[in-house]
């Protein structure tokens, strides 16, 4: 026979598959610069339930659009190496010569495609949960200067 002490039972928190409301780290817009769809409304709507306020490019001539159109500064872009129309170096190069403080996550299933005078920039790999881009989101704006939570 064993006799083992009584235990009250204390509830455990169900886990959920959606990522925690967080507070964004920057309250200027996110550039998204994607291509497919599905990716988009996945980033667009990862960062918006985290509090992010979203602008979308759906191409690289959307997103050169969005970057000349002067009325957005950026708080961080998240740039698909592969675009439709104009490169992503491309677009990099002009988001760096209007807006060179603004931080860029390369969302990208081959890094290893990315050219050089990019391929140092922080990226994400594709597949990737929610909760991997608000982390990655995150420790971007952390590390960026003039851009961390308050």
């Amino acid at each position: 026979t064993v006799r083992l002490p009584v235990v009250k039972h204390r509830a455990r928190p169900r886990p959920t598959n959606t990522p925690p409301v967080q507070h964004p780290a920057t309250t200027d817009p996110v550039l998204v610069i994607e291509d497919e769809e599905g990716i988009e409304r996945l980033i667009r709507t990862t960062l918006e339930s985290a509090g992010y306020t979203v602008v979308s490019a759906f191409d690289g001539t959307d997103a050169l659009a969005q970057i000349r159109d002067n009325t957005h500064s950026f708080g961080a872009v998240t740039l698909d190496l592969m675009l439709p129309e104009v490169s992503s170096t491309e677009v990099f190069r002009e988001l760096y010569s209007t807006q060179p403080e603004v931080p860029v996550l390369l969302v990208t299933a081959r890094h290893d495609l990315a050219p050089a005078s990019i391929r140092e920039v922080p990226h994400l790999p594709k597949p990737f949960t929610p909760a991997e881009l608000l982390a990655a989101l995150g420790n971007l704006l952390r590390r960026t200067p003039g851009r961390a939570p308050g």
